[in-house]
């Protein structure tokens, strides 16, 4: 399920490590609910949620700064329903009236129709960028490694987690790379520079792994604004 929330800021110049800014947006929303030791938990695990940011009427992109002219778009993704409510009702509250410390001007939201999983062989785009790591932790910095175990150890994290939240997360069955059209970049996060990859994926799987997916992203800190994908089309 995915709520987009379309957002007017008094500022058209942000920093582009500005995942933090949504990511403090997040834990404030989910403050005593029953997913706050999800959402605020310090642990480094995979997180059954991500989200995408984009800038409309983009200017520029340097290395520091996004300058742009219209709205931004923010998009949370889950497999937990419930989740996206408590979202919604943060996102349209009187308390939220800054982002980037910047005063929010304007809020309109949307609930996407979901793309649906039309086979066991999907072409899934990256939206924004996506991390993995291995088992252990190891941050994958090339295509040479093993992106698919990597994929799958955070699937199965997520889906394992989901679980204890939600009796109808199905059991994890691991999923396929048939190919990968990726290219290696590094992205500013958290003051430093993060490993990570653009572009699209072809895999197969089960049809609802494959939709938990979808719905939860791919890779590891999604939690963090990775790993966020879109269904390009299905292969028979």
């Amino acid at each position: 399920m995915i709520l987009e929330s379309h957002i007017k800021v008094d500022t058209q110049e942000v920093s582009t490590d500005y995942r933090r800014s949504f990511i403090h947006l997040i834990k404030e929303a989910y403050k005593a609910t029953e997913y706050e030791g999800l959402v605020l938990s310090e642990e480094r695990l995979p997180k059954p949620y991500t989200f995408s940011v984009v800038f409309k009427g983009t200017r520029d992109i340097t290395s520091e700064r996004i300058t742009f002219s219209g709205d931004l778009v923010f998009r949370f993704s889950t497999a937990i329903p419930m989740m996206i409510g408590y979202l919604y009702n943060y996102l349209k509250s009187k308390s939220f009236v800054s982002l980037f410390g910047s005063r929010v001007l304007e809020k309109r939201f949307n609930l996407p129709m979901e793309s649906k999983i039309p086979s066991e062989k999907v072409e899934f785009k990256i939206l924004g960028a996506a991390v993995f790591s291995k088992e252990g932790g190891k941050l994958v910095t090339s295509l040479d490694e093993d992106i698919e175990e990597a994929l799958n150890h955070a699937l199965q994290v997520k889906m394992n987690y989901a679980r204890k939240l939600l009796k109808d997360i199905p059991a994890f069955l691991p999923v396929k790379v048939l190919g990968k059209a990726l290219k290696y970049t590094r992205v500013r996060h958290y003051g430093g520079m993060l490993d990570a990859f653009r572009g699209h994926l072809l895999l197969e799987g089960d049809k609802q792994v494959l939709d938990f997916l979808a719905k939860s992203g791919i890779g590891v800190r999604t939690g963090q604004g990775f790993g966020m994908v879109k269904v390009v089309r299905g292969w028979s």
